[in-house]
């Protein structure tokens, strides 16, 4: 079956971004058919070229970049459409799309980059987290060219390779935001466009967490998802509004142009996630509630059992403004927070404040989401950092890129593969759950916050509390705190 055939079968998107395909996508562009440009320049000695391949969840993704030059190419499947229909991805569907589609992207990305094989240095990979059956697609590409062209193997964190992509040097066809100044010190891509330290915030279908990135494979987690990540929620409430997901973007994209038409404050009760929570306060992440609350609400106005129409698309569009607005104002509130608890890390270990905050993942790509993030760099002195749009989703050149940040570090760079395949007995090492980095001072900052608050409680506020206790006292009716009841003093049985 030839390659175009193939494509429309799967009803795969293949996206080549070599110089003519800039040169249509953005007319300003000077690149024509015919004429190199700087990204197929003649090399230098230094140069190491490095074939990135990710397939983590629903995108087949492969890039070339050079050490020295960036982009050189790549090429990107995305499975949005054919999972569009069930609601969500399949894994075993997911992967059946990836075995098709890989060795077209590969090709492709090779051939936009006008690079061969025999030119590589390395192969990178991501190899978790994300869907096991998935990640075996790409660690089975890898590896094969790997041994088959005697190249290294460098396995790729997927959150890192989000994080790291906001550093690769752009060209000014590029797009992205930001980018240029950041801390001082020494640092293997001089030209990068984010310096270590810096902050960032994370938010995609799968993930969600905000980190201070002290350099490559040292990442402290400030904040994690404790259910559905910021994506997922937009995805999942866009499915609950029976918005069409089957577009670019998803049903992110769909409930962000659908919320323009709504009234975001016509649903006030609508909760701004853990606002009010107990305890110690953090930097964590949680969105189910909040999806839980549109649900109830389009229950209690539209009935069970309601189906979309035209009458009833306004309450829907101001359910999906309100959504909106409520999670972007939780991604504010905890970033604010991050930003502040870094600071105090980075004064703590004797490091360089950071001055750039990275917004990375497919949700970036939310206008919404980045006028909020901007609101936060300003307020804290910090610049903001984006990868161009398409670089937010999944895709091939941040882990491209993230293998050349190891490769000039020699940092985790393995040999390559004795054999094509694992032997018998052996396994691919994929790492479907993977933590990125330390998260212990993210609750020892949470502790200490309480213990500043506790510590600045008026003592009014102590007698208020002691009097109401003596009253409950009074009463025969103490508050057990273990139960959450109030409790009798005695045996009531006379």
């Amino acid at each position: 079956m030839s390659s175009l055939r193939l494509r429309l079968a799967l009803n795969l998107k293949l996206r080549s971004v070599a110089a003519v395909s800039f040169a249509r996508r953005w007319p300003g562009t000077r690149c024509t058919a015919g004429h190199a440009d700087e990204r197929h320049a003649t090399s230098s000695t230094n140069e190491q070229l490095i074939l990135g391949i990710e397939s983590s969840c629903d995108e087949t993704g492969a890039a070339v970049v050079s050490t020295t030059r960036g982009l050189l190419g790549e090429a990107l499947a995305s499975q949005t459409e054919s999972h569009a229909k069930h609601g969500g991805v399949v894994p075993d569907l997911a992967r059946d799309l990836h075995v098709a589609a890989m060795d077209d992207v590969v090709a492709e990305a090779l051939r936009d980059a006008n690079v061969s094989p025999e030119q590589l240095t390395a192969v990178a990979v991501t190899i978790g987290p994300g869907l096991s059956l998935c990640l075996k697609v790409g660690v089975a590409k890898a590896t094969k060219l790997a041994h088959q062209y005697q190249l290294s193997f460098i396995p790729v964190h997927h959150m890192e390779a989000h994080a790291l992509v906001a550093r690769m040097p752009l060209h000014d066809d590029d797009g992205g935001g930001g980018g240029g100044g950041g801390g001082g010190g020494e640092d293997a891509v001089p030209s990068a466009r984010a310096r270590f330290p810096f902050i960032c915030v994370l938010a995609s279908g799968g993930h969600n967490l905000v980190t201070l990135c002290r350099g490559v494979g040292s990442h402290t987690i400030l904040g994690l998802c404790l259910d559905d990540a910021m994506g997922e929620a937009f995805e999942k409430t866009a499915r609950l509004l029976h918005l069409d997901a089957s577009g670019p973007g998803g049903g992110g994209a769909a409930l962000e142009k659908f919320a323009t038409l709504g009234n975001p404050k016509a649903f006030p009760n609508l909760p701004v996630p853990l606002r009010n929570q107990r305890g110690p306060k953090t930097c964590d992440f949680s969105f189910a509630g909040l999806k839980t609350s549109v649900r109830m609400a389009l229950e209690k106005e539209l009935g069970e059992g309601w189906a979309p129409s035209d009458e009833n698309a306004s309450v829907r569009a101001d359910l999906a403004a309100g959504f909106q607005r409520c999670a972007v104002k939780h991604l504010e509130e905890r970033t604010d927070r991050a930003c502040e608890w870094a600071k105090s890390l980075c004064e703590r270990d004797g490091l360089p404040a950071p001055r750039q905050l990275v917004l990375a993942g497919g949700v970036a790509a939310n206008s919404s989401v980045r006028a909020s993030i901007e609101r936060i760099c300003g307020a804290n002195d910090l610049e903001l950092v984006a990868p161009p749009p398409r670089w937010c989703t999944d895709n091939g050149v941040m882990v491209a890129w993230c293998g050349a940040e190891r490769l000039l570090r020699d940092d985790g760079v393995l040999a390559p593969p004795e054999t094509a395949e694992p032997l018998e007995g052996e396994k691919y090492d994929l790492r479907a759950r993977w933590p990125l980095g330390d998260d212990a001072p993210r609750r020892e900052l949470a502790e200490e916050a309480a213990r500043a608050r506790k510590a600045m409680t008026p003592s009014s506020h102590k007698r208020g509390n002691a009097r109401a206790a003596a009253a409950r006292m009074a009463k025969g009716t103490p508050y057990d705190r273990r139960k959450r009841v109030h409790a009798p003093l005695g045996d009531e049985s006379s």
